[in-house]
């Protein structure tokens, strides 16, 4: 499928969610909204994926994602710009979620909302404040934010890869920990530090009792090789 940027997540939910046995598989990104959104839901469906990640390039037609999700069985996790607009100390931080989730937490395909992708530590104070507001609000779904991986340069990280995991749990108290790592390199290389970014992440899930998802490679893209079955076993 065109649309996939080359990995696919994975994660088992934990208790309190609206549905706590689900084995997730979704998929980074798309499709683009403008497309045929019937007939690629219903391919995302046909590959057994059960939730279905932010349209490519953010959502305009959020709501006839939601309907298409609903129709295919699937579970959105949408794009909503107003997300990230304001810090918890500013006065319309609180108003301004509320109106988000009053567009669409009705809606029973509704599976989370997107937060960030591989945030800097500076953004940890305001992803706590969102991630804890929408969970309050809107206990059920999933507030999903994706972790750098270790092998991020250390301007980005700030502190050991380690403390900046442990400082993000902390901090955001996420109900779910979503890391990526692309392991396999296009001359048939691998990366040596791809398992201690797995242990490193599941060890601070085990201190912080959060469940953990995986970001992981299943196409070709830039630097990355095409996988193949043995390597995605290996995964």
């Amino acid at each position: 499928m065109k649309f996939f940027r080359g990995v696919l997540w994975a994660v088992c939910f934990l208790n309190g969610m609206a549905h706590a046995d689900d084995f997730i598989l979704s998929y980074w990104c798309g499709p683009p909204a403008g497309e045929n959104l019937d007939q690629r839901y219903a391919e995302i469906a046909e590959c057994n994926f059960n939730y279905a990640m932010m349209a490519c390039g953010g959502g305009p037609k959020n709501r006839e994602i939601l309907d298409a999700c609903q129709k295919h069985g699937l579970k959105y996790i949408l794009y909503d710009a107003r997300i990230m607009a304001f810090a918890p100390e500013n006065p319309a931080f609180k108003t301004n979620l509320d109106a988000v989730i009053f567009d669409y937490a009705k809606h029973p395909a509704l599976g989370g909302y997107y937060i960030a992708d591989e945030p800097g530590m500076g953004a940890f104070p305001q992803l706590g404040g969102i991630n804890q507001y929408l969970l309050v609000k809107d206990p059920k779904r999933l507030p999903f934010i994706n972790l750098l991986p270790n092998h991020a340069p250390e301007w980005a990280l700030t502190v050991p890869y380690e403390k900046h995991v442990e400082k993000y749990l902390e901090t955001v108290k996420p109900r779910l920990v979503c890391f990526d790592h692309y392991g396999l390199m296009i001359d048939d290389t691998v990366r040596p530090i791809f398992f201690e970014n797995l242990e490193i992440i599941r060890r601070q899930s085990l201190k912080h009792d959060a469940p953990f998802g995986f970001i992981f490679q299943i196409t070709p893209h830039g630097p990355y090789r095409d996988p193949s079955e043995s390597d995605l076993r290996w995964q």
